[in-house]
């Protein structure tokens, strides 16, 4: 049995190259689960979507002089994924050591956890414009942001201090219901002035959902820009305030009602 040898995989994955592979380099580490060791890159390419790794410690060098890893992530044409190609390099100590095909199906089953991680991970923006000046759109934002305690569900929403200037803010919306489907709900607001008269408003939703099958909050996203604008339009008239924060308390029962109702959450 020869000393050095290579091992290629391939395999496919749901995820867009670039997230996937930027995700795979942000997030190395040892890939035998039971090693004692640690990875360093040999060479990287954002672009083309290559690296090359080198695993080293204690326990893997009992078995292997060196033991390198490739990784090729390329977009699937006509479809959504990725097409990846894992390849280990390797020599070996002596050649009654077996080839790492242990390590390598490990490392697949790592990549597929990945991919499936990320498929949970998500981020949806939608812009447009509101008639209502800029910082006074902004400011009744920040004023009725504190959406309420409905029934019997513990809802927490907080603020991040944002860049006020900039008229940007974050939002984390979290409740027990909410919880059985997203570990992490935010929106972010910016608001800035348009030539013409009015606001251009670009909203985003960052989730993460707490299993795959959860639908994405699109209707989430849609039922806030609804929201908004009726802010705009009450502003606009210049009509009482607390009307406003009547329509955040309903927007957030609907975000309720829309996860239990889209999602099927069995309480």
């Amino acid at each position: 049995m020869s000393l050095k040898g290579a091992l290629p995989v391939k395999f496919d994955v749901k995820s867009p190259a670039d997230k996937f592979f930027s995700a795979f380099v942000e997030t190395n580490r040892p890939i035998e689960k039971n090693a004692i060791g640690k990875t360093e890159f040999k060479a990287l390419d954002m672009e083309k979507k290559t690296m090359t790794i080198e695993i080293s410690g204690s326990e893997i060098q009992k078995h292997f002089k060196t033991l390198n890893g490739s990784i090729a992530v390329t977009p699937i044409e006509d479809g959504d994924g990725s097409h990846v190609v894992w390849t280990f390099e390797f020599e070996k100590v002596h050649k009654d050591i077996d080839d790492p095909h242990s390590i390598i199906d490990e490392s697949v089953k790592y990549f597929k956890k990945l991919d499936e991680r990320m498929a949970l991970d998500g981020v949806l923006t939608r812009d447009f414009d509101v008639e209502s000046p800029v910082d006074k759109f902004f400011k009744a934002f920040l004023e009725i942001s504190n959406l309420p305690v409905e029934d019997n569900a513990t809802a927490v929403v907080t603020m991040d201090d944002g860049d006020l200037e900039k008229r940007k803010v974050k939002i984390k919306i979290s409740s027990v219901d909410i919880s059985k489907c997203y570990k992490k709900l935010e929106g972010i607001i910016t608001v800035t002035p348009m030539n013409k008269g009015g606001s251009h408003v670009i909203w985003t939703v960052e989730y993460e959902k707490t299993r795959p099958e959860i639908e994405d909050p699109h209707s989430i996203i849609d039922t806030s820009i609804k929201y908004f604008q009726g802010i705009d339009a009450i502003l606009v008239k210049e009509r009482d305030e607390k009307i406003v924060k009547e329509m955040s308390e309903e927007l957030f029962k609907f975000i309720r009602r829309s996860i239990i109702k889209s999602n099927k959450v069995l309480r």
